[in-house]
């Protein structure tokens, strides 16, 4: 039913399809046409239970590769919704296909969304895209929450929050206590975010919790990315930041704070870029910064504070 108004929407030239508070059985995917927008009622998690227009989805369980369950085009749009995957499993979780995935083009948008437990959250590319707007992400996305590809020009992400609490708190059935066992999951094999070609990525007030690294900046196929990012925060993290490449034009990351259980800063041997850090705290177990890279990499702290040894290893 949801499908056929997209649908009908877009043949009537594009516009909002509209999905009343309620809970809504998925067994399949959508995919969300050019110049339409899904959109519901939405409430900034932190009322138990959770309310709202919610979308409960079975569709792809133990499929990780498996059809989005929302495909969002170009000039598309989700907003005002909850992702809920009722059949997940705290104790066990079981691989899903990733819930919102932008499938290539200008301009989609994805607003006051919450993901309940995703297995992953939204993925962008690696089909070539531009100009992505993602503002109001809230979840807990047990294996990676947000990964970016071969965005070209200026995407921005906006009030990004991933972390265990959210599931938690809910109140939907089968979410586990505060502490359960999905946190031991996180902390062990997931990701928070993570960064592959993005050209000139602007990003603000993101932040990510319990997870085995929060954000990594890696080379894929068609290159490593820069960026600006102001008010990161990443917390209770083993690796709060993990840094395998950048391009030259690097990122700059300003006013964040990176907490590491282990290490708060991580760059790897293949890091040949730059990086910038202004404003920032940075502290780790171990080490508050572990640098290691190349005789083109550089790595800059102005106006920042440590607590723990900055390694330098080459």
């Amino acid at each position: 039913a949801l499908q056929s108004a997209l649908l009908a929407m877009s043949l009537d030239g594009g516009g909002t399809v509209f999905v009343p508070a309620g809970r809504y059985a998925l067994r399949g995917s959508l995919e969300v046409p050019a110049g339409v927008t899904l959109r519901g009622e939405w409430e900034r998690p932190g009322s138990t239970p959770l309310r709202g227009s919610i979308l409960a989805a079975y569709a792809g369980r133990g499929n990780e590769d498996g059809p989005p369950l929302i495909l969002l085009n170009e000039s598309s749009g989700l907003m005002d919704m909850a992702i809920w995957y009722p059949e997940q499993e705290a104790a066990a979780p079981v691989p899903y296909p990733v819930a919102i995935k932008q499938k290539g083009g200008d301009s989609a948008t994805v607003r006051e969304v919450t993901l309940v437990n995703a297995w992953r959250g939204m993925g962008i590319g690696p089909e070539g895209n531009d100009l992505h707007l993602v503002r109001d992400l809230y979840g807990t996305a047990l294996k990676l929450g947000l990964s970016l590809d071969l965005t070209t020009d200026i995407g921005r992400l906006e009030n990004v929050h991933f972390g265990p609490e959210y599931w938690s708190a809910s109140g939907l059935p089968g979410a586990p206590a505060a502490g359960g066992p999905h946190v031991a999951f996180m902390r062990s094999q997931g990701t928070g975010m993570r960064c592959y070609r993005s050209d000139w990525q602007y990003a603000a007030f993101i932040s990510i919790r319990g997870y085995a690294t929060g954000m990594e900046l890696l080379a894929g196929p068609q290159g490593s990315g820069n960026g600006q990012f102001y008010g990161l925060d990443i917390q209770d993290c083993d690796t709060a930041l993990s840094v395998a490449e950048v391009n030259p034009e690097g990122y700059v990351f300003t006013r964040s704070r990176f907490s590491g259980n282990s290490v708060g800063v991580r760059s790897a041997g293949a890091f040949s870029g730059a990086l910038l850090f202004h404003s920032c705290t940075l502290s780790g177990g171990t080490s508050a910064a572990a640098l290691d890279g190349t005789a083109d990499s550089a790595v800059l702290f102005q106006s920042c504070s440590t607590e723990g040894p900055v390694r330098r290893t080459a």
